[in-house]
């Protein structure tokens, strides 16, 4: 039987020489965004990022550890960073139809600014509006449409008494109403019964009472037409008023906005809804008492409920702003629930019923992610009820419909709003196990018209000089970011071999950053505690000492039961019907 040949320890771990490397400690290196061996990710990455068609999202696949987010994140924000700051968006009333408020997009940055400019402008209005109406023009004006009013019931009024009269007929007022009574005199003056007139004369009386009571009538039909009438003169002089003294305060922000359509529409909507509902502004006498008392008492509030229904039903609900931001936004969301996704309107008990209204409307990760970048843990979105199915209609559909889950579901039928869609334009990133992503392609016919890109990570790479720059480099990045004490060279050539120890192979190098950050994590422990401002190759063995024995528990057991004989490998002779083999154990961390 041919035996093979065996290897020298030597042959079993390779080492790595320090000369390779030109610094003294990982302070000297700059920053890399790459990362050692993925380079094939990379390109698929920064396609996907730089496709324009729709359905070129991407999936990025790789096993936990492998520096995916950290790649991920920085080739996100270099992409973002050459792009401009994604738009504002906020929802305002819906003055037509309340329950369907309309969304107005603006440029970034202008959200907050209109938000306070549209405070400003109900603030001067109803200041403006409610001295118009109270200045002693209008009120002549109206009083002159009231004196009509009371002129023309005076004369008809009076018409009919003197008809009355001229019959000898007197106008009665009784707590019903009006009746006729007939001023009967005889031949000497005195008063005379009804019942001793003639029947010639019965039949007069009847019938002039008959036609003045018509006349009356109709006098008191017309009564509620000519009141109509006066109001609605009052109310046009309320609105003509109003509407003038509007125009002085709104010509500004017309002029700003003049070249956003969906603005101005909504500003022409709201100048229109003040002049119509312009008795909003009005200060009643109990108003002006409320105040008067609030302001002796050292409030500063007086009025604040009639002001802040006013408000309300013109304020803006600024939904997204980008006043502090000069990119495209990268968003990151870590708890992928379908509200959080796409929004959600919030509800408020009053009274012990549930109300809402646009104010309540809250954005969800597609709107803040909107015009940029969108990270998601796919094992995360499909563990949410519907999240996963709510992100694929939004991405086909290209908008952000906000609905209720509970309505979807058909769990509660409590009235809500609908939300006017907002247009999407965003580049949706996966992340996950690969296990996912062949299981959504087998079995999810949508998944590969949205997510045509997939990012395979490298689990382990070749194990050569240039790698182990690179490695270096990444390394000290993590060390910045971190704010941890600098590696020495040394310390980084132990590191680069117990990474190619972790993969198991002397010529390849794990593809776990987060295995090697971790030990560095350590390292700059032992360091602090010796003092140290450098970390060495001692402080990398450190670390690695602390690790395996954390977890080596059951390894110095079965080492133990060994030596007790209780547990028999043979590892040399020959022995009739056995076979020689090798199996490796692990649990958690450590095998």
């Amino acid at each position: 039987m041919k035996r093979g040949k065996p290897l020298a320890a030597a042959q079993l771990y390779r080492h790595c020489d320090p000369a390779i490397f030109s610094f003294e400690s990982t302070a000297e290196l700059d920053r890399r965004t790459s990362i050692p061996g993925q380079q094939r990710a990379i390109e698929a990455i920064q396609f996907s990022m730089e496709s324009e068609p729709d359905g070129f999202n991407l999936f990025v696949l790789g096993s936990a550890g492998s520096g995916r987010h950290h790649l991920v994140r920085q080739i996100l924000e270099q992409q973002a960073a050459a792009r401009s700051a994604a738009d504002d968006w906020c929802y305002v009333n819906n003055f037509a139809n309340p329950q369907k408020p309309r969304a107005l997009r603006l440029p970034a940055g202008w959200g907050n600014d209109f938000k306070k400019e549209i405070e400003q402008l109900i603030e001067e209005a109803g200041n403006a509006i409610s001295a118009a109406l109270e200045s002693e023009d209008f009120q002549t004006r109206q009083q002159a449409i009231e004196e009509e009013f009371k002129e023309q019931q005076s004369d008809s009024f009076n018409q009919i008494k003197a008809h009355a009269e001229a019959r000898k007929i007197a106008i009665v007022e009784t707590p019903t109403g009006f009746t006729f009574t007939p001023l009967l005199k005889g031949d000497d003056g005195r008063e005379a019964e009804f019942d001793n007139l003639s029947e010639q004369q019965k039949l007069q009386i009847q019938k002039d009472i008959e036609e003045l009571s018509l006349e009356l009538r109709r006098f008191l039909q017309s009564t509620p037409k000519r009141l109509h009438e006066a109001r609605r003169r009052s109310r046009e002089l309320e609105q003509e008023v109003s509407r003038l003294t509007l125009g002085g305060l709104t010509d500004e922000i017309f002029r700003k906005y003049r070249d956003h359509a969906g603005v101005m529409t909504h500003l022409q909507r709201m100048q229109s809804d003040i002049v119509e509902h312009v008795e909003l502004f009005r200060t009643t006498p109990e108003q002006k008492n409320q105040m008067l008392m609030s302001l002796l008492e050292g409030q500063a509030q007086g009025g604040s409920t009639q002001r802040s229904a006013v408000m309300q039903r013109f304020e803006i609900n600024l939904l997204i702003d980008h006043n502090d931001h000069r990119a495209a936004p990268v968003v990151f969301e870590d708890h992928p629930t379908f509200s959080n996704l796409i929004g959600r309107v919030e509800h408020q008990a009053r009274m012990g019923v549930l109300t809402t209204d646009f104010h309540m409307i809250r954005a969800g990760a597609l709107h803040r992610a909107n015009g940029g970048y969108l990270v998601l843990d796919v094992r995360k979105v499909l563990l949410q009820p519907l999240a996963w199915e709510g992100l694929k209609q939004a991405l086909k559909s290209r908008q952000i419909k906000i609905r209720s889950l509970g309505e979807d579901l058909s769990l509660i039928s409590t009235a809500s709003l609908e939300p006017e869609p907002i247009p999407l334009r965003v580049k949706v990133v996966l992340m996950g196990e690969r296990i996912y992503y062949y299981l959504l392609q087998k079995h999810d016919p949508e998944f590969q018209e949205l997510f045509k890109v997939a990012a395979d990570f490298e689990d382990d790479f070749e194990r050569n000089d240039h790698n182990s720059r690179l490695f270096a480099h990444l390394i000290a990045e993590y060390v910045s970011e971190d704010k941890l004490r600098p590696l020495d060279k040394f310390a980084v050539a132990r590191l680069l071999e117990e990474s190619s120890r972790h993969a198991g192979d002397a010529e390849k190098l794990s593809g776990q950053v987060r295995y090697a950050t971790d030990i560095v994590r350590e390292a700059h422990y032992w360091a602090g505690k010796r003092g140290k401002d450098v970390i060495g190759s001692d402080e990398i063995q450190s670390a690695i000492d602390a690790r395996i024995r954390r977890v080596s528990r059951i390894r110095d057991r079965m080492q133990e039961e060994m030596l007790r004989d209780t547990i028999l490998i043979a590892t040399a002779g020959v022995c009739t019907g056995q076979v020689n083999g090798l199996s490796v154990l692990q649990l958690g961390e450590y095998a």
